[in-house]
């Protein structure tokens, strides 16, 4: 049987202090599928690309679990979910058949290699330095506002988890973020964060449109993990709207006026 690639990730220099965990942030690059999914595109086959494409390219990112240095569990399983943007959080101590619908996933469980699709939203990778919990979130703006870095963050500490790092994935940056004034007075109304933070920490105004701003989204994930006294954050400086080499970027698709596009994947696992 020909051997697989595995491809490269980009990783968190945080997350690889600790033993025993395994992280990637993956990059579209180094998988099989074709045209606007090119090429490691790991979204759930229901968003057009070939089914064989997909499932192959998320052999690939296994591949790379597997063929670590410092790999030394033989049993590694892809763990997924249906993320609909919101904040549920699933606890998994085995593979699923089929992904639930939810935001993130924590595990205790060595071998499965907890996986998140974004192609804009922040990818948010958690590990305890001390015991063996470990965490992945999708956090889209919907999903960050509805608390599903603060229930990721609970769980995890019911399971034990005392000394959490997160680390923050490629995304949208601010400057490519642009919101109009519905967007802006959503979030400004809102009490429960209003009373935290002023909102014009996480919005520039843009000084060619009346009323739109440019949206700092990582800033505002990044805020959402202080208030829950995590005060280990590493924040990956790169633009998935700017860089197509490296990135799928769903509003890069709109702005074209694509049909689809695929998504990158964020994982990590327990040795």
């Amino acid at each position: 049987m020909k051997s697989r690639a595995a491809p490269t990730p980009l990783i968190s220099q945080e997350l690889t202090k600790i033993p025993g965990v395994l992280h990637g942030f993956f990059t579209r690059q180094g998988g099989v599928s074709e045209g606007y999914y090119a090429s490691l595109n790991c979204k759930s086959t229901e968003n057009g690309d070939v089914k064989s494409a997909v499932l192959e390219n998320r052999q690939r990112v296994l591949t790379y679990f597997k063929h670590h240095p410092s790999h030394s569990n033989n049993s590694y399983h892809w763990v997924g979910l249906d993320q609909k943007h919101t904040s549920v959080v699933m606890f998994a101590d085995k593979p699923f058949e089929k992904g639930p619908e939810a935001d993130a996933l924590v595990t205790t469980t060595p071998g499965l290699v907890l996986s998140i699709i974004t192609a804009d939203c922040v990818p948010v990778l958690l590990s305890d330095t001390k015991k063996p919990i470990i965490a992945a979130v999708h956090a889209g703006w919907k999903g960050t506002f509805a608390g599903v870095i603060a229930n990721t963050l609970t769980l995890m500490r019911d399971k034990g988890a005392t000394d959490i790092v997160a680390a923050i994935g490629p995304c949208i940056q601010q400057n490519a973020y642009e919101v109009g004034p519905e967007f802006y007075h959503y979030f400004k109304e809102n009490a429960s964060l209003s009373r935290k933070s002023s909102f014009d920490t996480f919005f520039r105004k843009n000084p060619a449109k009346e009323g739109h701003y440019f949206f700092n989204l990582p800033k505002l994930v990044a805020f959402m993990l202080q208030q829950e006294n995590i005060k280990n954050i590493d924040t990956l400086p790169y633009n998935t709207f700017e860089d197509e080499t490296l990135f799928f970027s769903y509003r890069r698709k709109t702005l074209r006026g694509e049909p689809s596009m695929g998504c990158q994947a964020s994982c990590i696992m327990l040795r």
